[in-house]
């Protein structure tokens, strides 16, 4: 299994699983979206974040600093997305 990202519009963590062997959809990809990212979009083979500085400071007007590393929560989420992935396609062996 691997994970393919959508790549219509503005990236929502719009994700989906599909088998190795499967073609990758129209309108998805599996080069995973940088972090941390606000308003990427995917062009030309990457992925580009079009939010500027500006606007993210001001999403985080309340003084909170913007992270550059994951936090722990999406971490932890990342890990148990990939071992799920790994436990499902040995399953299917």
């Amino acid at each position: 299994m691997i994970q393919i990202y959508s790549t219509q519009g503005i990236f929502k963590g719009d994700v989906k699983l599909i088998g190795d062997d499967e073609p990758i959809p129209s309108g998805y990809t599996k080069i995973p979206p940088i972090q941390p990212n606000y308003a990427l979009i995917f062009e030309d083979g990457q992925w580009i974040e079009t939010a500027t500085e500006e606007e993210i400071a001001h999403w985080f007007d309340d003084g909170e600093e913007v992270k550059t590393e994951p936090s722990q929560e999406q971490q932890l989420l990342a890990a148990l997305t990939l071992r799920l992935a790994r436990l499902e396609a040995d399953n299917a062996k």
